[in-house]
């Protein structure tokens, strides 16, 4: 079975929750992916709910940008919404993809270690090496705009699944592939605008989610 895309939700804002929609249409036995990306205040003030996992982040420091990236396995009686937490006056966006058809031990996925870059409006998600037939590459980039609206172009070929922005501040964005290449090879994402907050610029991540059929698949981070 080759995984898919079901679909995605995102909540944006600067109060200390973000309540994001489970997206539609996800059963049971779905996996979810949530990038939750803001601005300012603490790494440790990011909180998910219960029976979320928290896969990877990277912390740049107090006041600076933050993303943390978590899973959970969809279950068959719990509520239409997550709740986030961050600091408070914290622009935060929250984008949750639900896959289908996908491996549901998350210690076989294979991804990037988020990476930071300085101002620029080209992203760079970083390649993945180890995809296959079948599995489901997801691309994430987030940057702090400087008191402009912002919104992205997806990197060529891939399906943009989520767009969002807090005020005039954070904007995230996550974009997909079905059955990528090996290795993934790097993936641009664009910014409408360049008028980034100084000093700050921006964080990408890719994450390869295997099929739930086929060989046996093996953790690797790079």
């Amino acid at each position: 079975m080759a995984g898919s895309i079901v679909n995605s939700a995102s909540q944006k804002g600067s109060g200390t929750t973000l309540v994001c929609n489970k997206p539609t249409n996800t059963a049971s036995g779905d996996m979810l992916i949530a990038w939750h990306g803001n601005d300012a205040g603490t790494y440790a003030a990011m909180t998910a709910p219960s029976g979320w996992v928290l896969l990877t982040g990277l912390d740049r420091g107090t006041d600076l940008l933050h993303q943390k990236i978590w899973t959970k396995a969809a279950g068959g009686s719990e509520g239409t919404t997550y709740t986030f937490a961050q600091g408070s006056g914290d622009d935060g966006v929250v984008i949750i993809t639900t896959l289908r058809g996908v491996d549901a031990v998350t210690a076989h996925w294979l991804y990037a270690t988020p990476v930071w870059s300085a101002n620029s409006a080209s992203r760079v998600a970083p390649s993945v090496a180890a995809a296959q037939p079948g599995g489901v590459l997801l691309c994430s980039s987030m940057v702090d705009m400087n008191n402009t609206a912002g919104s992205y172009t997806p990197p060529t070929g891939m399906t943009e699944q989520a767009d969002a922005q807090s005020n005039t501040w954070t904007v995230e964005s996550v974009a997909s592939l079905l059955s990528p290449p090996d290795p993934s090879g790097t993936k641009s994402f664009t910014v409408s605008s360049s008028s980034l907050f100084t000093g700050h610029g921006g964080i990408e991540c890719s994450i390869i989610v295997p099929p739930a059929t086929g060989p046996e698949q093996f953790f690797a981070m790079f």
